[in-house]
């Protein structure tokens, strides 16, 4: 899968894990614990239990030293 095709600023976790070679659960893991720099994992509010993740197309694309459009 080729990151910079996504025509969106979001990425799925499932598209993310293909293109960095590792598992859902590892990226869930490596995002609680600030060592993933893609985006965002939300711990859960009160009354909930589950985390909430968001990964960016620019910064998935910066950690993997892809330049995007406007650094071209």
């Amino acid at each position: 899968m080729e990151i910079e095709n996504l025509n969106c600023q979001r990425v799925k976790p499932k598209d993310a894990a293909k293109v960095l070679g590792i598992g859902v659960p590892q990226i869930y893991m490596e995002m609680r614990r600030g060592t993933l720099p893609i985006g965002s994992a939300i711990p859960p509010i009160k009354g909930h239990k589950k985390y909430r993740y968001f990964i960016y197309k620019a910064k998935l694309m910066e950690y993997l030293g892809i330049k995007t459009q406007e650094e071209k």
